[in-house]
């Protein structure tokens, strides 16, 4: 996954612009495998989460590369986010697959989430 990070490594100094260097294939199964621990560590908070969800944003994922990618983030960020909080039941349904998918507003409820506990 080195062009993820390198891709992400350009986000996190760059918040004016989303720019894809590498084809949207190789970037979308990036995407999808990424290591959301690593990049919770190597990018400010909250930005990190505000780039998740321009990458939500900004592709047209076929229906079943959305849902692996909502499903393997979602594992990731249940280890982040409190147990307590809406977020952490929205990313528990999505990875057990019983909610459809990820949206920018997912992100938006687990920044909230890992900013006051709940």
């Amino acid at each position: 996954n080195h062009e993820f990070y390198l891709l992400f490594a350009e986000l996190c100094q760059t918040t004016d612009r989303f720019d894809l260097s590498l084809d949207k294939g190789t970037a979308l199964e990036a995407f999808i495998t990424a290591d959301i621990q690593y990049i919770s560590k190597s990018c400010r908070f909250p930005d990190w989460l505000g780039y998740l969800g321009l990458v939500l944003h900004n592709f047209n994922y076929p229906p079943e590369q959305l849902t692996r990618l909502s499903r393997n983030w979602s594992k990731q960020l249940l280890t982040i986010v409190p147990k307590s909080s809406r977020a952490f039941s929205i990313l528990n349904d999505i990875s057990n697959d019983e909610h459809p998918i990820l949206t920018p507003r997912t992100m938006e409820l687990c920044e909230r989430a890992i900013m006051t506990g709940v």
